[in-house]
Parts: C-alpha cells; structure tokens; sequence
C-alpha cells in the first residue's frame, strides 16, 4: 500500500465516528447508488438496481449518475428516481481535464449537488466503484448503511460494509454480489427477515425502451434485414447484452 493511500484510510478512520451517523437496523427505507462513470458501466451496474428492487421492494431507490447517462435508465421500472452526480472521478465526461483527487476534493466541499444529497439522508448508500471519493461522498452525505470494495481505489475504510474485489469477475455479476451483501448488511437478528432470493436475476445489461422507440427500432429491423444485417430484441421491452466487460478494465 502507498503512503498516500495509507494516509487517506488514517484520515477515513478518524472522521469515521465523527461524520458517521449511526447505522440504522432492518429494511432500508431508501437506497443511493453512485455509479457516476461511462455508458458501459451505467449499463452493467443495472441488475443491481433489479436485485435491490427484489430484496427491498418498499424502498424508494435512487440512482446517483452523470448527467450523461440519465437516458440510459430511462423507464427502468426498478429505479425511482435519478439524481444527477457531476462528479470528477472515474468517468471521461468531467471537464475541464485532467481529474485529481484536489479537484474531487473541491467537488466534495462545495458542490451544490452534494450539499442537496446531505439533506435527503438516505438510510443505505452504495459505492460500486469503490473508491476513496465515492465513500467520502456516501459518508459526507451522512448515509447511515454505506457499502463499498476493498482492494481497487480505496476508501472502503469509510464504509460500513463492502465486498472483496475481484479483478476477473464480470462487471454485472459483481453488481448482484453488491446487492447480496445489501441483503446480508440489513438482515440478521434484530432485523428484517431473510431477503428474497435474486438468483434468477441475470448478470446481463438491461435497457428499457417506450413504446415509441420499440416502433422505431422494429422499422430499423426491418430496413437491415433488408440489406442482410440481423437485428433481435430484448424480452418484455428491455434490450439486454452480455456482461463482457470484466473488474480489471478501469471502470
């Protein structure tokens, strides 16, 4: 571990108990998940929004992404609402570059999107990242339950829960593992029951289109079947694609 990263976990433990509120018990009320990266990411991390949905169906759900990717969870029927997070790290679209741990700095202490999260107190927050400006986000914005990964950019030190990460593991299937340790994270003795199984949830992309762009896609279809190309569509409205996209490749 660097000197860098072995201060900025020092840091994370003191301020821990001073910012932390303490952690709630039992079924969350309501979920933040930061995913402010690329497309790709944005549409990988979507079984986990449909896991949650399974496991914690009473919740008011929020999904934390740029303003680049807010088409992209359009109609997603397991998201209630998403907020918009500018957030300089870890995607291409913050400008101006070049991104720096001063510069998120600076984004964590004055912006107005993170002074707005702060009054919202949501009950349970998720990092799929799992880095140390996306945990200092969850814990500044006073989120009780915060779940994060050891091992890739730091900062689980700030969260309460978070799983190992795993270089090799498919970028949709380490979002269903998030969602299991949610499930772990606010069930026990105590608390709610034992949540509901979401094996059945598929590690694959999920994209929910209207009425209007299943019409649109369907004359597209039909004008490359014309020049020989296959088009197909995804089950019940929602256009999936594989998982390909492994933990290694920067997210």
């Amino acid at each position: 571990m660097s000197l860098s990263r072995s201060i900025a976990d020092l840091a994370f433990r003191v301020a821990k108990p001073l910012l932390a509120p303490r952690p709630g018990s039992g079924a969350p009320r309501s979920i933040f998940v930061l995913r402010n990266n690329d497309l790709g990411d944005t549409l990988l991390c979507t079984p986990l929004f449909a896991a949650l949905h399974r496991l914690f169906p009473h919740a008011h759900l929020a999904a934390g992404i740029g303003p680049w990717a807010v088409d992209l969870l359009a109609n997603n029927p397991h998201v209630h609402e998403v907020v918009p997070i500018s957030a300089p790290w870890h995607n291409k679209f913050t400008t101006p570059p070049p991104q720096s741990r001063a510069r998120s700095m600076r984004y964590l202490r004055s912006s107005p999107e993170v002074a707005a999260l702060a009054q919202r107190r949501f009950d349970l927050g998720i990092d799929v990242v799992g880095s140390y400006e996306g945990s200092l986000l969850l814990l500044k914005t006073r989120m009780a339950r915060r779940i994060g990964v050891k091992g890739y950019a730091g900062g689980h030190t700030a969260c309460t829960h978070f799983i190992q990460f795993d270089g090799a593991e498919h970028v949709a299937h380490t979002a269903l593992r998030l969602a299991r340790r949610a499930g772990e994270a606010c069930t026990g003795p105590g608390n709610s029951p034992p949540p509901a199984s979401i094996a059945d949830i598929e590690p694959r992309a999920q994209l929910f289109l209207t009425e209007t762009e299943k019409a649109r896609g369907k004359r597209s279809g039909r004008g490359s079947a014309a020049h020989g190309n296959a088009s197909s569509s995804g089950p019940q409205g929602a256009s999936s694609r594989s998982a390909g996209r492994r933990n290694g490749m920067p997210p």
